[in-house]
């Protein structure tokens, strides 16, 4: 059995590599999974997001900067970062085309951790900065 301080590490690693299906084992099938776009039902709404993020910005990272917690529940921030080189699924199904812009994005995630599963993903982050940060933003 793994340890569950040590999920959060091993969910964000296997995003960053691109490992989606690693993610998801991560997960429990009957997770609490929230974005700042709402609660995405597992594992089809968070695969899709993640396959979203991980063909449009390849070799993202997460910067993790502080943790806080104990065995069953942990609070990570630090700082997403990645550059837009492919399409990016958006929420109505379209594609947004690579614009080839960095973007740096601050974030917070709790984690509600049981055994070797994520029982519950709450992810806070600044979508206006992330959307400015490619040239959406309100003009």
């Amino acid at each position: 059995m793994k340890n569950s301080k040590t999920l959060p590490e091993e969910y964000f690693a296997a995003v960053g590599r691109g490992d989606v299906e690693q993610a998801l084992s991560l997960i429990a099938a009957d997770a609490d999974f929230q974005t700042p776009a709402g609660r995405l039902p597992v594992p089809d709404g968070v695969r899709a997001m993640l396959n979203g993020y991980v063909s449009g910005f390849p070799g993202s990272r997460f910067e993790v900067t502080r943790v806080f917690g104990n065995d069953d529940e942990m609070a990570v921030e630090g700082n997403w970062v990645g550059t837009h080189g492919g399409p990016m699924s958006m929420p109505d199904g379209s594609k947004l085309p690579p614009t080839g812009k960095s973007v740096r994005v601050p974030y917070v995630t709790l984690f509600k951790l049981k055994g070797d599963k994520i029982t519950s993903h709450h992810a806070y982050w600044d979508m206006a900065s992330f959307l400015g940060q490619l040239g959406l933003g309100a003009r």
